[in-house]
């Protein structure tokens, strides 16, 4: 079998791993901080998958164009406003 001296349950490890994962955070911080200074537009924040959002379109505009050989294209332009939801499900 084991000697129950030599191993660490699986509380104490999952005990350890949080305080490794804490210690780990707090050396790495400075860094991503210090990157966030010197670059602020490196990395852009947003809703995943547009999740709680809310679209309006503010002013829609639609174009044709004629071309020679008489085929039309039709050009569709629209200014929309997005906005999050400050609570889940809120309408």
């Amino acid at each position: 079998m084991y000697n129950r001296d030599q191993y660490a349950g699986f509380w104490s490890r999952f005990l350890a791993l949080i305080i490794d994962y804490n210690l780990v955070l707090l050396a790495i911080f400075p860094f991503f901080l210090l990157g966030g200074l010197l670059w602020p537009n490196l990395v852009k924040v947003e809703i995943p998958f547009g999740l709680f959002t809310s679209e309006r379109v503010v002013e829609p505009s639609m174009e044709s164009v004629h071309h020679t050989d008489g085929s039309v294209t039709v050009i569709e332009e629209t200014i929309s406003s997005q906005t999050a939801s400050s609570s889940i499900g809120a309408s």
